[in-house]
């Protein structure tokens, strides 16, 4: 009669093999909420940079000269091209103009590249008497 306590080897890597599947499962799920929060971050911020544009138009429409254009916009019959005007500025600008100083030093981070997007270009256009920020992500 065999009377020793404790586990075989098959037992312990079956152990092994059960731990290594469930922290391997938890750790891509908490990368990909990480990596949901992030991107949720960037649109949030992007958000803000657009209406903060927007604001810059309607403080600077008679300080700049403006392109007289035509924008596309979506309406409940497709899309339209209207006449507007444009004029495209920088994040640094809001900075400078607006003081919009969401981040330290000045500083806008792109909460996904972890990277200074101050001298990314927003698009400000007029269209219908109202203001409107396009951030060009390029």
């Amino acid at each position: 009669m065999n009377n020793k306590k404790g586990f075989t080897i098959v037992e312990l890597l079956v152990a092994i093999i059960i731990v290594g599947l469930i922290v391997a499962l938890t750790a891509s799920t908490i990368t990909k909420v990480a990596d949901n929060q992030r991107a949720a971050a960037l649109t949030k911020k992007i958000q803000g940079i657009e209406n903060a544009a927007a604001q810059w138009g309607i403080s600077n429409y008679s300080k700049v000269v403006w392109n007289q254009t035509t924008c596309n916009v979506n309406t409940s019959l497709g899309v339209e091209s209207i006449p507007c005007e444009t004029y495209e500025i920088t994040v640094q600008r809001l900075i400078d103009d607006l003081e919009y100083s969401a981040e330290t030093n000045g500083q806008v981070i792109d909460p996904v590249t972890r990277l200074p997007i101050n001298s990314h270009r927003i698009l400000v256009s007029k269209r219908y008497d109202n203001f409107y920020g396009d951030y060009l992500n390029d």
